[in-house]
């Protein structure tokens, strides 16, 4: 051989051999082993680096030498290992099996697997990975996930609804019982402090409402005068209100919008530069959006009406929201006031409220000391 030649590298031999056989049978000639022709298995790894394979074709031959020696030779070597008997054991129904495979796991899990394979139905061919085809033979099949909507096919579509809805009503009565049980929580703690406050009227009363008042005031109550200017302010802001919506509906708008118009502001002013300058009455909405839908004369009463609304409360008034606001403000007041008078006239206090009763609720008196300093009449 030529040295300058690079050697040839020849091919590893497999370990073992491939054994050929067409029909292999039993020693008593029944049947071929394993079922062969049953199964439609090409082959099977018999031991280590070993296959035999098989046709599909039962050949009813007696040749009880098929195997080979070196097949026998192998089984007396594995049987020793074992501490098997090497005694013919042609009788036994799995002695082919048992010759030739080390245990029937494999030709069972081939049973089960050709009996799986009758079943057409998807759910009989759902697995993980790989299906059964007809005949044992390994191939792909339809993976199908164990989701619960494969649930809701086998309950069908009318069930599912039903249940569905059964589950929808459980919850809603659930959110109702809530809902009353907050309900009912807010009513009781209302009840509640209403009974802290006392009675509309008394002097526990006036004293919470005389703080409140005090703070939605631009101008606080500092003398008989201004009691009085206050109470009519507050009682014609409320009048003013009832009629921005009355002219507000017939003129097909908002409160804000007219509130707008009569008053020149918006939401980017400050309240104090709303109390400043005072839009001056002669006012006419000619040119305006409002022409022919408001009279000159509602429209100057209106402005009139908006000037003594800001001079009184510290509410600034921009749109819709602030309106109730303020209404809600002068109705505060309004009250207020109306009880003090009346409460001062029970107790002979006519026209010296400020100095008697409305500086006794302001520095706290209780009602046994305002009722000894000025007791209520018959």
């Amino acid at each position: 051989m030529d040295a300058s030649k690079p050697r040839r590298r020849q091919k590893p031999r497999a370990r073992g051999s491939s054994i050929e056989r067409n029909s292999i049978e039993r020693n008593d000639g029944g049947s071929s082993v394993e079922g062969a022709s049953s199964s439609g298995i090409k082959g099977r790894r018999v031991g280590r680096g070993r296959s035999i394979e098989r046709n599909d074709r039962n050949d009813n031959s007696d040749d009880n030498g098929s195997i080979g020696a070196h097949a026998g030779r192998r089984r007396r070597r594995r049987n020793e290992s074992t501490g098997r008997d090497n005694t013919d054991t042609s009788g036994d129904d799995n002695s082919s099996s048992l010759a030739v495979f080390p245990s029937n796991r494999r030709s069972r899990s081939i049973e089960r697997a050709s009996d799986h394979s009758r079943d057409p139905s998807p759910f009989g061919q759902r697995g993980r990975g790989r299906g059964r085809e007809a005949g044992g033979r390994s191939g792909a099949g339809s993976s199908y996930s164990r989701s619960p909507s494969v649930e809701r096919i086998k309950l069908g579509e009318s069930e599912y609804k039903t249940m569905l809805a059964e589950q929808q009503a459980k919850r809603r009565a659930e959110i109702n019982e809530k809902r009353k049980n907050r309900r009912e929580s807010s009513l009781e703690a209302r009840e509640r402090r209403v009974g802290a406050r006392g009675e509309v009227g008394s002097v526990k009363w006036m004293q919470e409402q005389l703080f409140e008042v005090e703070l939605v005031l631009r101008q606080g109550i500092n003398c008989e005068d201004d009691l009085h200017y206050t109470l009519g302010a507050a009682e014609a802001g409320l009048l003013f209100m009832d009629q921005i919506e009355k002219r507000a509906k017939e003129a097909g708008v908002t409160k804000g919008a007219l509130s707008r118009f009569v008053l020149p502001f918006d939401s980017e002013t400050y309240v104090t530069d709303q109390a400043a300058p005072f839009k001056k009455s002669g006012l006419s909405t000619e040119g305006s959006l409002f022409e022919g839908k408001i009279s000159d004369r509602d429209l100057n009463y209106l402005v009139k009406g908006a000037n003594s609304m800001r001079r009184l409360v510290r509410i600034k008034v921009a749109d819709d929201n602030d309106l109730e606001t303020a209404a809600a403000a002068l109705k505060l007041t309004s009250t207020f006031l109306n009880k003090c008078v009346a409460d001062a006239k029970r107790r002979g206090l006519h026209d010296n409220i400020y100095n008697t009763l409305y500086k006794s609720l302001r520095e706290g008196k209780g009602e046994a000391k305002i009722n000894e300093l000025y007791p209520l009449g018959e």
